[in-house]
């Protein structure tokens, strides 16, 4: 991770979405939240780049965080403990990508969309999905070829 070139290796966006993610987490969970959204909002809607800094800054300021506080742990390698530690537990549960829901009494399921729901497509769709996983311990996968 400290060693130059990082950020051109095929994890860089993931990574440097999850160091922003922990900074935003760091000023409490509703500060995750509205990072998390404006995030995703950037990169899904907008077309920003997830691995820029830039895309970062945006988020943290469309979430109104607190900016010299988000960029003193975007500074700071060493948070990047909590990725290693959420990493290990995830692997010994079977995850292989993002994003994978983990229900507590069912198996792990990876999603893949074509595209966000909208909002009034998205309870349907997230009740229609949960359901299909979690209640029903049978279904391993569902793909469709494109």
């Amino acid at each position: 991770m400290t060693g130059q070139g990082w950020e051109k290796e095929r994890y860089a966006a993931s990574l440097r979405a999850f160091w922003g993610a922990e900074a935003a987490r760091r000023q409490g969970e509703a500060a995750l939240q509205r990072f998390h959204r404006a995030l995703l909002r950037r990169a899904y809607e907008d077309g920003m780049a997830l691995a820029e800094s830039e895309t970062l800054s945006v988020a943290a300021s469309d979430a109104h965080l607190d900016a010299a506080r988000f960029q003193e742990v975007l500074d700071d390698p060493s948070c990047l403990d909590r990725l290693a530690q959420d990493h290990t537990r995830a692997v010994s549960r079977g995850v292989f990508g993002t994003p994978t829901f983990v229900f507590p009494a069912a198996e792990p399921a990876y999603l893949k969309l074509a595209r966000v729901p909208t909002p009034e497509e998205s309870l349907n769709f997230w009740e229609a999905f949960r359901s299909t996983v979690a209640d029903r311990p049978y279904v391993l996968e569902i793909k469709r070829p494109h």
